[in-house]
């Protein structure tokens, strides 16, 4: 055999091996990759952690597609559902809630419960109560010797008073005149009662006698002076912003001074405690009585009441400034 001919039988031997078993250390023709899929379910997101679509993923290459067909191709990325957050927004004034971003608004998260000034999550907040208005606002005077206006006469529902029941409140309120009282004469001395319908019957009274120049107060069974500091604040409103700090058995009372920071005045023990029935207010009535000076011009004044409550029940009712009380009609 010539020696063309014997390298020409080499290389047709050397293809013939190739095609049989596939490639040798001298052959390097590789094979198509038949795919092998997982499917790999769907998984929600959660608040801060990330979810996936359904797909399914090579076992052997690693590759990602949307079916099992391995026809559409997926990126890592393609796979991925954001976390987030399932926002709820929060009407923060008809909920009587304060935001500490200052914002009437807020939202929730209805699946972690977690507060957000921003539908995006980006920004994180607190809630306070605040005190809210009855449901009308209403300056209550009396110039007669006999109870005037009832404070809470807004709160009627139905014509049927809406009592505060709970144990632990915070009323706010106004109490004084509707005059200067430094152009009072020594022979007019005045007055302002509020007076509280419990179970019973709490007394709360303003005296300022000009011949002293001090504010006395009656607070049920207690009688008291106001500090001459506290009485310059009196005598520049024509009257005091009080706190009734309610909690449980006992009234812790508070003044405000110019600047609206509350002042200490005193504990009330026993405020709560109405024999063996159940507590309530029914009514806060102002009255004005026989021996003071008192007439149109020089009427007693109650006003700028608000409340906040542990509770958003009836509370709740008290509390809706948009319900239009009935009269009262009752004396």
């Amino acid at each position: 055999m010539k020696k063309g001919s014997k390298i020409l039988a080499a290389l047709l031997g050397c293809a013939l091996l190739c095609a049989t078993v596939g490639f040798t250390a001298g052959c390097s023709v590789e094979q198509p990759h038949t795919h092998t899929f997982s499917r790999v379910a769907a998984v929600a997101p959660g608040c801060t952690t990330a979810g996936n679509i359904q797909h399914f993923k090579c076992d052997g290459c690693g590759k990602l597609f949307a079916d099992g067909n391995g026809k559409d191709e997926l990126t890592e990325a393609a796979i991925v559902v954001p976390a987030a957050h399932k926002m709820v927004l929060h009407d923060a004034d008809g909920e009587h809630l304060e935001v500490s971003n200052g914002k009437n608004e807020y939202y929730q998260c209805s699946v972690c419960k977690q507060l957000f000034g921003d539908r995006a999550g980006t920004e994180t907040v607190t809630l306070s109560k605040k005190p809210v208005p009855m449901f009308t606002d209403r300056t209550c005077t009396s110039d007669q010797d006999f109870n005037g206006d009832d404070v809470f006469a807004s709160t009627k529902v139905g014509g049927v008073h809406a009592p505060i029941t709970s144990k632990q409140f915070v009323l706010r309120f106004f109490m004084g005149f509707n005059h200067d009282v430094n152009a009072l004469k020594n022979y007019e001395p005045v007055e302002v009662h509020a007076n509280i319908h419990r179970p019973d019957y709490w007394q709360f009274v303003l005296y300022y006698r000009p011949t002293e120049r001090v504010v006395q107060m009656h607070l049920g069974g207690l009688n008291m002076n106001l500090t001459a500091e506290q009485t310059e604040v009196f005598k520049a409103q024509n009257g005091l912003y009080f706190l009734f700090v309610c909690d449980n058995d006992t009234v812790h009372l508070y003044m405000e001074d110019l600047e609206g920071e509350p002042q200490f005045i005193v504990d009330l023990p026993g405020f709560m405690a109405v024999g063996d029935k159940e507590f309530e207010i029914t009514r806060m009535r102002i009255g004005h009585f026989n021996g003071y000076f008192a007439d149109e011009k020089h009427a007693g004044v109650i006003k700028d009441a608000t409340i906040a409550l542990d509770t958003t029940d009836l509370d709740a009712e008290r509390s809706n400034p948009t319900v239009v009380p009935p009269e009262d009609d009752e004396e």
